[in-house]
Order: C-alpha cells, then structure tokens, then sequence
C-alpha cells in the first residue's frame, strides 16, 4: 500500500465514509460498510482450514514441543536453555507474562501492585487500615443481613431437638419427677 493510499483511506474515515468501496457512510463503531462487512466475511467463510490439515498442524506442535522439552531448551521459541524448572525460557515467560498483564487492564482488571496494603479489597480505594472502606463494608453488611433473612433454620440438624431431650423438656414444663428406675429388680 502507497502512500498515496494510506492518505486516502485516512480520508474516507475522517469524513464517514467507507474507505474500501468509497461510496457507503460508516456506521459508528465501524471501518467499513455494511455491504463490504458482508463480502469480507463471506470470503473469509471460504478460507476455513480442512480437518486433516488442522489436526496435522496440532500433530506437529505437539511433536515438536515434545522434543524441545526433551532436550531441555524453551517450548515457545526453541532457542535458548530453560532453568530446569519450567518449560519455556525467561524471555518467552517474560512476554508471555507482559501480554497477560496488558489483557486483564484491557479488560478492566485491576493491577497486582494495587491490591496490597492500603487498599480496599473490593474496589482497589485507597484506605486508612483494615480491608474494606467504609461504603464497600456497608454493603457487605446490608448483603449478610439480607441473605440471614432469606435462610430458613428451622429445620436444620442443629435445630431440632433429640427425643431424650424432648422429654426432659416437657417433664420440665409439667413440674414432674423422672420416673424411678429401681436397678435391683
């Protein structure tokens, strides 16, 4: 792609219009039109892989791992010696760990380095001691309480009483003696 190409489609795009046919407006959101979308996707339909061509590229990874790990070098790129320990070299870990972190900020989670001490442990906040902030405790308290009233105890094991104890209950209420056990009988 030229130059002059590039300024082109840059064009198209500043003012809404779709760079491949230069004709449709773009939708927002959107780098083409509805109608170009369509055919790209209609030809990208038609390049699927076959199954024996799939299943032989997995033959062959798995193959060929197989052997890195044997010989002891890295899995991932086949160049450098692993520690021993892992499977993979410390730069492949190194970037591999690098892409990890840019996907969870990428989707909004937050980073290891905030949530140490100092910060709340629901919402990241900064904090004075302890676990939670105040509005995140609250809530938590509002949910407990909302959950106990929800569960029914009433017949749960610790609930219900032995028949022994039943009786010693309404012997208890009805003020009378046990009945006497005479063992020398």
């Amino acid at each position: 792609m030229n130059d002059y190409d590039k300024e082109r489609r840059k064009w198209y795009l500043s003012h809404g219009i779709c760079p491949h046919c230069g004709q449709d407006d773009l939708q927002r959101g959107y780098k083409l039109c509805l109608q170009c979308r369509m055919a790209d996707n209609d030809r990208h339909k038609n390049k699927t892989i076959f199954d024996d061509v799939r299943q032989y590229r997995i033959d062959y990874t798995k193959r060929v791992s197989a052997e890195r790990k044997a010989e002891g070098i890295c899995v991932r790129c086949g160049k450098r010696k692993t520690d021993g320990e892992h499977i993979s070299c410390d730069i492949c870990r190194a970037k591999k760990a690098a892409k990890q972190r840019e996907y969870r900020r990428k989707q909004g989670t937050i980073p290891i380095e905030l949530r140490g001490e100092g910060y709340c442990s629901r919402c990241y906040k900064p904090i004075e001691s302890g676990k939670l902030c105040t509005e995140c405790y609250g809530i938590l308290v509002q949910q407990a309480a909302y959950m106990r009233s929800r569960q029914d105890n009433s017949e749960h094991k610790w609930r219900k009483v032995s028949s022994a104890e039943a009786d010693i209950r309404k012997r208890r209420q009805t003020n009378r003696e046990p009945p006497k056990i005479d063992f020398n009988a």
